[in-house]
């Protein structure tokens, strides 16, 4: 007898293998197992089995770099499944996929990062101010699809974190309101590249020219009027192309805005 749990003839110990007869289960298991990339400790797409002629390294998918195959015959058998998780967009596979892959788990665990939650803005923001924002974590998170759309989010977060908008301003009310930093650990983001040090210029020098255009008046009081003078006296015909830069200048400035 089994003495913890009263039981006849039943060992201890977990079974080595296990079944069921149910194959609404063994479906719905095997979807889960799949999430779960068990495919990579055995390669059950075809073989329903350890590799094959004791391979050991297993060929990985070219698209999502996740799914392992111990051969061309297996991965080509599996493409019929596996093209609906490969190609997913950012945001489904944020959503899907990263709460249920280890690498994912690991890196949230490192960040305080919830998997899943909000938009593509909160992985990479994480991975920003954690200063892990490098092209193979940000795939943990969001995948390999959607490249352009990854690398904009991911450019304007590595600017307004290297900003470090005040209290008061509208990006830290925006991030605080929408709890984007929480269970964050402290702000240690990479040193900005030599590109985003002219950008960062930019905004600071913007910055420097609305508060010599407030003068003594309070920045809680701006208008729209002193964006437009501050644009056209400044910029002449070139106000438009100067447009973006007074946005993101003015964003990262204490307005008095209170959450």
């Amino acid at each position: 007898m089994n003495e913890s749990t009263g039981i006849t003839n039943v060992k201890p110990n977990a079974p080595w293998s296990w079944g069921t007869d149910d194959e609404a289960l063994a479906k719905a298991l095997e979807e889960r197992l799949k999430f779960a990339e068990v495919r990579k400790e055995l390669c059950v797409v075809k073989c329903r089995g350890p590799p094959l002629n004791g391979v050991t390294k297993f060929l990985l998918c070219g698209g999502c770099k996740n799914a392992g195959y111990c051969s061309k015959e297996c991965q080509k058998a599996d493409w019929k499944q596996h093209k609906v998780i490969c190609k997913l967009p950012a945001h489904q596979y944020w959503q899907m996929i990263a709460p249920n892959h280890h690498k994912a788990k690991d890196l949230a665990a490192e960040t305080g990062l919830k998997l899943g939650s909000g938009g593509l803005v909160t992985p990479i923001r994480y991975l920003v101010i954690t200063g892990k924002d490098t092209p193979e974590n940000n795939a943990k998170f969001v995948g390999r699809n959607d490249q352009d759309q990854i690398k904009k989010t991911h450019q304007d977060a590595r600017i307004r974190i290297l900003l470090r908008p005040p209290p008061g301003s509208p990006n830290w009310a925006m991030a605080k309101s929408l709890k984007l930093d929480e269970n964050c650990p402290a702000w240690t983001p990479r040193p900005a590249s030599t590109e985003e040090e002219a950008e960062l210029k930019k905004i600071r020098d913007m910055q420097e020219v609305i508060r010599r255009h407030m003068g003594s008046r309070s920045m809680s009081s701006i208008t729209s009027k002193d964006m437009q003078d501050v644009l056209t006296q400044n910029f002449g015909s070139g106000w438009v192309d100067a447009l973006a830069t007074y946005q993101s200048a003015i964003n990262a400035m204490d307005q008095g805005v209170r959450v």
